[in-house]
């Protein structure tokens, strides 16, 4: 049964309040209070512009498995990160980093005569430990990134195959 009455309370805002989210289930049921601050501060670290953020949480959310509705608000107070040269560099290295994970898996796979498909080389780096990844996000918060090298391979290895089509 839903409520129709909602459970309000106040709290007081402190100088060192970050940022407010307001978001459904389909958010919550994917990742923990803790999980999305965590991300959400490193990634106001990296990006320009709160959409931005916004985006990678409901790709993230979607990349967990949620099937729900998701959407989210986000609302910065003075004290939130802000953008950090230092971040930006981490964060190029992390992705520099994935794009050579994906190119050595991709040859390793071609090596074994299997067909490299990206769901064996997004199950090989969730095996993998790699450091840098965006705290509360995982592995799971560049899989954009990491589509992107695995076709990158896929086009280097096989120009003539279409993106999104496979090789049959």
């Amino acid at each position: 049964m839903v409520s129709p009455e909602p459970e309000v309370c106040v709290v007081e805002r402190s100088p060192a309040d970050e940022f407010l989210v307001l978001a459904c289930d389909g958010v919550w049921d994917t990742i923990s209070n803790e999980e999305l601050c965590a991300f959400i501060h490193n990634r106001l670290r990296v990006c320009n512009e709160l959409r931005d953020v916004c985006a990678q949480v409901i790709d993230l959310c979607l990349y967990k498995g949620s099937l729900d509705n998701i959407s989210i608000i986000l609302i910065c107070f003075p004290g939130a990160p802000q953008l950090s040269a230092d971040a930006l560099h981490q964060e190029a290295e992390l992705e520099d980093l994935l794009e050579a994970k994906v190119a050595e898996i991709y040859e390793e796979l071609c090596s074994a005569g299997e067909e490299p498909d990206l769901l064996s080389v997004l199950t090989v780096l969730a095996s993998t430990a790699i450091p840098g990844l965006p705290p509360g996000g995982g592995i799971q918060s560049k899989r954009n990134c990491i589509i992107s090298a695995y076709y990158q391979q896929r086009d280097t290895h096989n120009p003539a195959v279409p993106n999104g089509l496979g090789s049959s």
